[in-house]
């Protein structure tokens, strides 16, 4: 019931952190699970009937030299693997869950969330013998009470932190509930020891203290072994160049997957409540509350778009009140003061920027130590743009519904509504006439990595959907495919060699050139008869293909990345521990040896007719 409690406590504050992070901490809970789950339940299972058997007999000394070897083996054992997991965690992520797919986003809470998780691991691998030495002595009182006290600190953790502290921020609150499991386990099983001293004599002070500096110094040594052979690895392995590619362009709906936080509590297109012509309807709106500690950032990713033809980027901002905005990509940073309630232009220099691997846009709240009642704040951004060096300014982000960069001819007006299916709120464009053409501008986009376009359609009628690429030159590039009627969105591929040279300039080569694509578009006649054609878009995207060869590269890769840094921690951990003379090291040898080589040699004498070996005492004895 209490456990049960804490749970829903936990989930509760889950709520008010970035969408998908229960997935997060669900992923990085089941590998930090893995490790103790296997040993630890196997070793409890095999000490308590020998811990019973010393209990009954009151053999308190034997019991006590029991328990500490068995604790001092789990911290031997558990200690330094904490270390190597909180130093490999993006590449055990990695290895675990990426196919490919994940987002750099997804990684980053995956690891972070397992990084906060795996510190407790001791305190979890132990808490099944220190249970199992009360049951053993039938004092089942103390670990039920100390359950209850410690579902009682786990919801105090939290509530404290984020409540009274004010660690309130969405990822301050995803680090706290994060650390809220370790932190419980810790105190209960910190308890559970103390409890436990009073009747057994256990981790004698002075044995206890040589043991713990031998195992720092296990520990660190362990830790820089993996750590060297990983960075290094790390910045040779391509994995980012073998993971899926994908680029999405539109999906009309109400949404900025594209803009990240931390801090702010919700990021969204939102109606302006003060409309100017120039901004248009919707803006994107980012609530938050100023805090001393640190500024409020937003983020957007321009890697996709062509930067480097540009000489500055171009945004406009207001504020509910007066704030100082920050906006800086890469080495390239401005200040611009903003007036309560007025729009201001923001404008960054790209010059420094030139062809940055993943150059990202921070738009923050610098603004310091404001009233109390001025800590809530909402800022608008809009109309995100490129500033050529000649020529139009191109139109990045403008979070208006209507379709950003889209037009069509006069007889076929288009819209962004609803389409109908399961998710009442799913928006495409639609448009409608005795013929159909729809223009994509791509001006702002670098396409040179992706070879494949994708887009959703849904008809009442066959159609005949003539997709068309157009590079700067003018060049056209077609292709043409049968679209079938649908009661709902069906997805469509179109590798860019099935496209064909239709339209040729004196600079056109006859091959289709991604890097130089500039607009698509799709043009839709019926086959048959002459019903006025009905057709929607939607989830229009370029990929790379991936292909079986690259996939297994991947894994492989990832393999490689963790094997290298675990082996070397592994031949470190085994000198040091023999080197340092530590027993417990020999008692892990010996416990294997009985528990695994012995009992195959005696399968093997049984099966010849000879008797199977005797059993023998968990660890240590």
């Amino acid at each position: 019931l209490f456990a049960r409690y804490r749970d829903l406590v936990t989930s509760l504050y889950q709520t008010y952190t970035k969408a998908g992070v229960f997935a997060s901490f669900r992923f990085a809970r089941s590998i930090g699970d893995f490790p103790h789950v296997i040993l630890t339940q196997t070793l409890a299972i095999a000490m308590l009937p020998y811990l019973c058997d010393l209990a009954a007999r009151k053999d308190w000394q034997s019991f006590g030299k029991v328990l500490t070897g068995t604790l001092r083996i789990l911290a031997l054992i558990f200690v330094p693997l904490t270390a190597v997991m909180i130093l490999l965690s993006d590449g055990i992520v990695q290895l675990a869950w990426d196919r490919g797919n994940w987002s750099a986003t997804d990684l980053q809470y995956t690891a972070t969330a397992l990084r906060l998780y795996i510190w407790g691991l001791f305190f979890f691998a132990v808490e099944n013998a220190l249970m199992q030495s009360f049951f053993s002595t039938q004092r089942v009182w103390w670990p039920t009470i100390l359950g209850i006290a410690a579902a009682f600190f786990h919801v105090l953790f939290i509530v404290a932190l984020i409540r009274w502290v004010g660690f309130d921020y969405p990822y301050e609150t995803f680090v706290i509930t994060a650390l809220s499991l370790p932190a419980s386990k810790a105190f209960k099983n910190l308890a559970l020891l103390l409890v436990a001293r009073v009747q057994v004599a256990i981790l004698p002070a002075r044995e206890t203290l040589a043991f713990l500096v031998k195992l720092a110094i296990v520990t660190a040594a362990v830790g820089l072994a993996v750590k060297l052979p990983y960075a290094a690895l790390r910045q040779k392995m391509p994995l980012d160049a073998l993971k899926e590619r994908r680029l999405v362009v539109d999906t009309f709906n109400y949404e900025a997957p594209e803009w990240f936080t931390l801090d702010a509590d919700s990021v969204k297109p939102a109606k302006n409540d003060d409309v100017k012509v120039e901004m248009g309807e919707y803006s994107l709106c980012v609530r938050y509350h100023v805090s001393g500690r640190r500024a409020v950032w937003v983020r957007r990713e321009l890697g996709e778009f062509r930067i480097s033809e540009a000489t500055a980027l171009e945004f406009w901002a207001k504020c509910s009140h007066n704030a100082k905005l920050a906006a800086a990509i890469g080495e390239a940073k401005v200040d611009v003061p903003l007036k309560a309630g007025e729009w201001a232009r923001c404008e960054v220099p790209l010059a420094q920027v030139g062809d940055a691997r993943r150059p990202v846009l921070t738009i923050g709240d610098a603004s310091e130590n404001p009233p109390a009642a001025e800590a809530k704040r909402t800022l608008w951004v809009d109309n995100l743009a490129l500033v050529p060096a000649t020529g139009k300014k191109i139109l990045l982000d403008n979070f208006e519904e209507a379709g950003l960069g889209w037009r069509t001819n006069i007889r076929a007006p288009m819209g962004v509504w609803k389409v109908g299916e399961k998710r009442p709120d799913e928006r495409a464009l639609r448009s409608s006439g005795r013929s159909v053409s729809l223009t994509r501008d791509l001006r702002a986009y670098n396409l040179s990595k992706f070879d494949v376009l994708g887009f959703k359609t849904k008809t009442d009628q066959r159609l005949k959907l003539t997709v068309s690429l157009t590079e700067r030159d003018g060049a056209v590039y077609r292709t043409e495919k049968g679209i079938p009627p649908s009661e709902k969105r069906e997805p469509q591929q179109l590798d860019f060699g099935q496209f064909m040279l239709s339209e040729k300039t004196e600079d056109a080569n006859g091959r289709l050139d991604a890097s130089e694509i500039v607009a698509v578009t799709f043009a839709a006649v019926p086959t048959e008869g002459k019903k006025p054609v009905a057709l929607w878009l939607d989830n229009l995207e370029f990929s790379a293909k991936r292909s079986g060869r690259t996939a297994l590269m991947f894994e492989g890769y990832k393999l490689v990345l963790l094997g290298i840094p675990s082996l070397a921690g592994l031949i470190v951990f085994i000198i040091l521990v023999f080197a340092l003379r530590m027993e417990e090291g020999q008692a892990i040898v010996t416990w294997l040896k009985a528990h695994g080589l012995d009992k195959l040699k005696g399968k093997r004498s049984d099966k010849g007719g000879g008797a199977r070996p005797q059993a023998t005492a968990p660890i240590v004895e």
